[in-house]
């Protein structure tokens, strides 16, 4: 829209911004958001946060995605050759995801051609309607322990040169329902740190190529 291309080119025009960060779901990039965004990064250094979820089409559905893995892999690659850095929006420990269902998320988002992501496990706040599931012990959420061990896995499979934008959810006290670790952020990067310390770890250390027919 004319209202936010003039908002951006205020912000391209300011000298102390350095840089822009957009935030949409794969629905959401028709052509012209893509033309929009591909002709910004040609001024500023921009980033797009794509939100991604996850790459499991049963649980894009379940959760009221209206994007699926097809969607996210052709937006990337359209984005190809631009400018523009793109960072997925992964969650770990959405509901029905075991384990391996995550870990197949993190390897085909390490094929993408990504130059940034952001990592948080799944947490309810006030007014989601998985409150009174998650109330009657219906709905298991991610412990701490179980979350370090599973974003250290995804940061060994990801290539060196991603920039980790985030590995740690946050929310706000007076809306969060669970998990109550969500509030102790410092913690569990400390957490997080130690756990690749004990691992002798690094990013990347077990990253693997994958069938072409994944990466873009």
């Amino acid at each position: 829209p004319r209202r936010s291309s003039g908002l951006v080119e205020d912000v391209i025009n300011d000298n102390e911004v350095i840089g822009i960060t957009f935030c949409a779901g794969p629905e959401c990039m028709s052509d012209a958001f893509v033309k929009f965004l591909a002709d910004t990064s040609e001024y500023i250094h921009t980033w797009l946060e794509l939100g991604v979820m996850s790459l499991n089409d049963e649980t894009l559905s379940r959760i009221g995605m209206k994007h699926t893995r097809g969607d996210v892999r052709g937006v990337i690659q359209e984005l190809m050759g631009t400018q523009l850095r793109i960072a997925p929006h992964i969650v770990l420990g959405l509901p029905g995801e075991s384990d391996d269902m995550m870990r197949d998320t993190m390897r085909e988002t390490a094929a993408l051609s990504i130059q940034g992501i952001n990592i948080h496990h799944y947490y309810l706040l006030n007014g989601d309607p998985l409150v009174d599931q998650y109330n009657r012990g219906e709905l298991q959420l991610l412990e701490r322990e179980h979350y370090v061990s599973l974003v250290c896995d995804f940061i060994e499979t990801l290539p060196p040169d991603v920039v980790l934008h985030r590995i740690v959810g946050e929310a706000d006290r007076e809306r969060l329902v669970a998990p109550q670790w969500t509030l102790e952020r410092k913690e569990t990067l400390t957490l997080i740190s130690a756990e690749m310390e004990n691992r002798n770890s690094s990013q990347g250390k077990k990253l693997v190529e994958l069938p072409s027919e994944f990466g873009v």
